[in-house]
């Protein structure tokens, strides 16, 4: 295994992000020409890209010249030589004053993560980012939810965007998209990442729904993980708000939903929220795919209003054929 930089809090400059959106536009650009993209992403570390083990440590033989260079980088966190990794002295300059990458004499370090995402690049802080602030890891549930996003939709709302995977794939399909967001960093993410993407989303400040207006084809909330007590010790504690959080969305929702849309809600199916469900869509899919260590279910709900009334749940086992809710 290669050796790995120290993970720091990342702190993104997002006025030299809005000064160099093209530069970060070409670069990103540049980096899907080289092969940046999920299925070499998962042939150099051996294991699918859903799978974080592939932050545990690529194997020692994996090239870190060209493109396995940019993989050991920005995905690995392992120190590159700038001379390898077939960016320019503007290029690194450029991700240099953003803050995604540093110099370290001949080296080059990554103070965030970007990865692929069905054609879009997220920026979020490192697996093993250190500091108060370090809460934007790479979010697997958010990818597999912006995997699950119908292809044909033509406009999505993606309340609690974090650092934006389900817009950026939404708006690569060419969707008119808007991100909420109360998290300044994980906005500003967001907005990296839309520049890095070539795709320009709306993303706002807001609990929630905020500010927004109008209807979407797809309203869609990754909902932080909800409180489940088991013996008085308290469970998946990312959001103490989480339950509530999720069955605001749901009476939400519907307001914000245009006529024929669909309502993605990735979270744990708490008799909450599932009798919010069903209060407010009664069209109903549970895809029920893992359970916490209390029993609650994790699913991803889809949900409508429109059609013949009925509720089903599906329970799919993660595996090979189906990692997470892919």
């Amino acid at each position: 295994m290669a050796e790995r930089s120290t993970g720091t809090t990342c702190a993104l400059d997002l006025p030299a992000a809005r000064r160099l959106g093209e530069r970060l536009g070409a670069i990103g650009a540049k980096l899907g020409r080289a092969g940046f993209v999920e299925a070499r992403v998962a042939q150099w570390f051996g294991v699918p890209l859903v799978s974080d083990a592939r932050y545990v440590g690529a194997p020692a033989a994996r090239p870190r010249r060209g493109l396995g260079g940019l993989i050991a980088l920005l995905v690995g966190g392992e120190p590159v030589d700038a001379a390898t990794v077939g960016l320019d002295g503007a290029e690194v300059d450029a991700l240099v004053a953003v803050g995604l990458v540093a110099r370290e004499g001949a080296m080059i370090i990554a103070r965030a993560s970007v990865v692929p995402l069905l054609g879009a690049l997220v920026a979020a802080d490192r697996l093993d980012a250190t500091g108060a602030d370090a809460v934007l890891s790479p979010d697997v549930s958010a990818w597999n939810l912006a995997a699950s996003l119908p292809t044909g939709a033509r406009s999505l709302l993606d309340v609690g965007t974090g650092s934006g995977a389900a817009a950026l794939v939404a708006a690569r399909r060419g969707a008119t998209v808007v991100g909420t967001d109360l998290d300044p960093r994980a906005l500003a993410f967001a907005e990296v990442s839309a520049l890095l993407s070539g795709v320009a989303p709306r993303f706002l400040a807001g609990d929630l729904f905020g500010e927004v207006v109008g209807r979407f084809e797809v309203v869609a909330f990754n909902a932080p993980l909800a409180r489940a007590d088991m013996a008085g010790q308290p469970l998946y504690l990312a959001s103490p708000r989480g339950e509530e959080l999720a069955i605001a969305f749901l009476d939400g929702a519907g307001a914000r939903l245009a006529p024929g849309g669909e309502v993605l809600l990735h979270s744990q199916l708490t008799e909450g929220i599932d009798a919010a469900a069903a209060r407010a869509f009664p069209r109903r899919l549970a895809i029920h795919f893992a359970d916490a260590p209390d029993g609650t279910p994790h699913a991803l709900l889809s949900l409508r209003s429109d059609g013949r009334p009925g509720a089903a749940r599906l329970r799919v086992p993660l595996g090979p054929a189906c990692p997470h809710l892919r």
